[in-house]
C-alpha cells in the first residue's frame, strides 16, 4: 500500500513531482491558469492570498512561492494570462524550513519555464522624459 494515497491532496507537492519525473528530469506541464486561493500562514494563523497554478492534464493544482514567480516574470511577464498555454518543468528542491516530524530540511517544488520557452518579456515601462532644466548627469546623481 502506498500510504501518500491514503491522504490525496488538491495540490500538487514534492513527493508528487518525485513520482512524476523520470529519472530525475523535470516534470513538464502546461499551464492552464493563475488564479487567487488562500492558505493559512504557519507564524500567524491568518489565511492570507496565495498564487496558484492549474495545469491542462491534471485536477491538482500548486501554490506558487517567490522564486518560482520570479523566474516566470522575468520569463513572461507580470500578466499571469500571458503564462496560459506555457511550459513549465517542475522539480524537486531542498527548502531551509524544516520537517515538523523529522526535523531534517523539507523538499519544495520549483517550477521554472521551459526550456526553449523563456523569451525575457518586453519591457512596458516607458522611458523618463527629459527634464529641460537639467542635464542628464544632473538627473542621476542625488543631492
Amino acid at each position: 500500500m502506498n500510504i501518500l494515497k491514503e491522504f490525496p491532496s488538491e495540490f500538487i507537492g514534492a513527493a508528487d513531482v518525485a513520482a512524476a519525473s523520470a529519472g530525475g528530469k523535470p516534470c513538464r506541464l502546461t499551464v492552464k491558469a493563475v488564479t487567487r486561493g488562500t492558505a493559512r500562514d504557519q507564524k500567524s494563523g491568518q489565511d492570507k492570498d496565495i498564487p496558484e497554478m492549474s495545469f491542462q492534464g491534471t485536477t491538482k493544482r500548486l501554490r506558487l512561492n517567490k522564486s518560482s514567480i520570479g523566474l516566470m516574470v522575468h520569463a513572461w511577464g507580470a500578466e499571469t494570462d500571458a503564462w496560459t498555454g506555457k511550459d513549465v518543468d517542475l522539480s524537486c528542491i531542498q527548502t531551509n524550513l524544516p520537517d515538523k516530524t523529522t526535523g531534517e530540511k523539507k523538499l519544495g517544488v520549483l517550477c521554472r519555464p521551459a526550456r526553449g520557452d523563456r523569451k525575457p518579456a518586453k519591457q512596458t515601462q516607458q522611458p523618463l522624459p527629459p527634464d529641460e532644466d537639467m542635464s542628464f548627469d544632473e538627473r542621476l546623481i542625488p543631492e
